[in-house]
């Protein structure tokens, strides 16, 4: 009996023995396989490096980027360098072969000659003087008023005239406005300028500044005498239109004084009220044109 237990412990324990070392040997075998699974990643990962790498410098080899000398290739001349030690200045470029001027007189024609800037004359207003491409002042007539506009000074006497007749004097501010109310209905009306010089936004209203420079020192002290007009200044006695325009602005307007008739251009919508405030300051023509149109259709 004692031999049979002996014999089936020791096969027990031989049991437990092969099974230790099946599984200490399975266990052998799963870290080797982990350790091959992982070295063969790293092997792939380190091929895969090379290979792109490799590959990206063969291509910048054959396709060097703009500046950079691939490798083998000659280096570009550069300039030999001058006795002085001084650098070398490129040749101009070549001229073309044009065909002469046509002479005149046995003479080779000159340049035509631009005008580069207009100006308008103080001795006389009627004229634009000008400068041509070799610096020679140039004057060019103004003969049709009708197109251009009158002088300002012009305009102003004439309703300086109407408001003598009358026995009456009037401010400046009261010029002002009245020549340019006419010089809108003028636009609105006739489709032209009545006056050529500009027209600015400032604080009291629209102010011709011309007539500025004449008045600027005179505040509200009424105008006695006529203004001086430059000699060969066009007059309003050969323009019955504008003169018909200025008489009916004189009949609406004329009794109104200087504050009022500033009141009267200070309306929203008016001219001055879309310029005024802003740089530059001048009231342009077609602005002045759309206001009046729209008053004298309305009327």
């Amino acid at each position: 009996m004692t031999r049979v237990l002996l014999a089936l412990a020791g096969v027990v324990l031989l049991a437990v023995t092969a099974l230790a070392l099946v599984w200490l040997l399975g266990q052998l075998l799963t870290g080797l396989g982990i350790f091959i699974v992982g070295a063969a990643g790293v092997l792939g990962r380190l091929l895969w490096f090379l290979l792109v790498a490799g590959g990206s410098r063969g291509w910048c080899t054959l396709w060097p980027a703009r500046g950079v000398r691939a490798r083998g290739s000659p280096s570009p001349r550069r300039p030999a360098p001058s006795p002085t030690g001084r650098p070398r200045r490129r040749p101009p470029p070549p001229r073309l072969n044009r065909p002469p001027r046509p002479a005149l007189n046995g003479r080779s024609a000159p340049a035509p000659a631009f005008p580069r800037r207009l100006n308008a004359s103080s001795s006389a207003p009627n004229m634009l003087r000008c400068r041509q491409k070799g610096g020679l002042p140039m004057t060019i007539a103004i003969t049709n008023p009708q197109r251009t506009g009158y002088a300002a000074e012009v305009v102003a006497n004439a309703f300086l005239e109407l408001a003598r007749e009358e026995g009456r004097a009037l401010t400046q501010m009261q010029v002002h406005k009245l020549v340019f109310i006419a010089h809108g209905f003028t636009l609105a009306l006739l489709g032209r300028p009545l006056i050529y010089n500009t027209v600015h936004a400032w604080r009291g209203g629209p102010v011709v500044r011309r007539l500025w420079q004449l008045w600027g020192e005179r505040g509200t002290q009424p105008i006695e005498g006529r203004l001086p007009v430059a000699q060969g200044e066009p007059e309003l006695a050969g323009d019955p239109e504008a003169l018909d325009v200025i008489r009916s602005v004189w009949a609406a307007y004329g009794q109104m004084d200087g504050l009022e008739l500033s009141r009267l251009t200070h309306r929203p919508g008016s001219p001055w009220s879309q310029i005024y405030g802003q740089a530059p300051d001048l009231i342009p023509d077609q602005v002045t044109r759309e206001y009046y149109t729209a008053l004298a259709r309305s009327a």
